[in-house]
């Protein structure tokens, strides 16, 4: 599907951040998650395959291969806050703090990741809305060293002043028959 290459995909989360007056379920506009993590513990990405594809999540889950995606796109050029990711070959699985969370579905979970000065980071300076950024939070191949991308905000220097970042992302389930290894 699209440029995924996806058989199945169900997007099931968005976030708007930074956007002053935007709602959403009544909520005030999510701020920015400074404390590095990735999205969703191992142990969720079938959870929320069951939940949301329902009695065709079964046969998914035994013949393809899960990947949950995060879309990640600024709505107007990014001076402060950026998002950063992390090479998830610098970050070892001994790294990952399990964080459980209830679910009204079901107990799932995602990873806190504290500093090792052995992860390596990259951002987009100055990134424009042009600019999305793709990354996975979730991979069922076990036999890759790119399963999961840990990422933050985080506040650059000197620049407080400047346009308060706004930003929409979005998570996917996606199922694939075969996969073209681009980690």
């Amino acid at each position: 599907m699209g440029s995924t290459g996806a058989s199945e995909i169900c997007i099931f989360d968005h976030t708007v951040r930074g956007v002053p007056g935007m709602k959403e379920a009544s909520e005030p506009a999510k701020g920015y998650v400074t404390r590095v993590h990735i999205d969703g513990a191992y142990s969720s990405a079938d959870t929320l395959a069951r939940y949301y594809f329902e009695s065709a999540a079964e046969p998914l889950i035994a013949t393809k291969c899960l990947q949950i995606l995060n879309v990640w796109r600024p709505l107007a050029e990014i001076k402060q806050d950026p998002l950063a990711v992390a090479d998830s070959t610098s970050i070892p699985e001994e790294d990952l703090v399990y964080v459980p969370i209830i679910h009204p579905y079901a107990l799932g979970g995602t990873y806190v990741v504290p500093r090792n000065d052995c992860h390596r980071w990259f951002f987009v300076d100055r990134q424009k809305p042009e600019q999305v950024l793709v990354f996975k939070s979730y991979d069922s191949r076990k036999d890759i060293p790119a399963r999961r991308t840990a990422h933050c905000s985080f506040s650059k220097p000197g620049k407080m002043d400047e346009d308060v970042r706004q930003s929409i992302e979005l998570r996917a389930l996606c199922f694939f028959d075969k996969i073209v290894d681009n980690d």
